[in-house]
This record gives structure tokens, C-alpha cells and sequence, in this order.
């Protein structure tokens, strides 16, 4: 008799389950595409960014810029 009792809740827990899905869904599937494409279109190193992007660097540590 206990396991009519549970019989309800094991389905409800097996139907819950089939609705979660690993896979991504379309909207999610551009934003992977769109990143990809990011990286694919990014140089493989930082180094020429890193040198040009600040322009001449100031060598006073305040911060102030005197």
C-alpha cells in the first residue's frame, strides 16, 4: 500500500525530468555563434593593443597628471 502512496510523486519526478534539456536553445545557440565569431575576429594576443591603446604613458605615480 505505501508504494500506491509514492507512485504519484516518482511520476511527477519523471515528468519533471523529461522538460530539462541540456541542449541550447536558438536564441542561445546565436549568442554562442556571435561570441565565436568575437573570438575568431580577435587578434591572438593582446600585446599590440596593450602598446598603442594608452598612448604615451605619463611616468608621475600620483595620478594627477602634473
Amino acid at each position: 500500500m505505501p508504494y500506491r502512496a509514492c507512485g504519484p510523486f516518482v511520476l511527477a519526478l519523471l515528468v519533471g525530468a523529461c522538460g530539462n534539456s541540456t541542449a541550447p536553445s536558438s536564441a542561445q545557440n546565436r549568442q554562442l555563434d556571435n561570441a565565436a565569431e568575437m573570438l575568431d575576429a580577435a587578434p591572438q594576443t593582446l600585446n599590440a593593443v596593450d602598446a598603442n591603446a594608452l598612448g604615451p604613458v605619463d611616468s608621475d605615480s600620483t595620478g594627477n597628471g602634473n
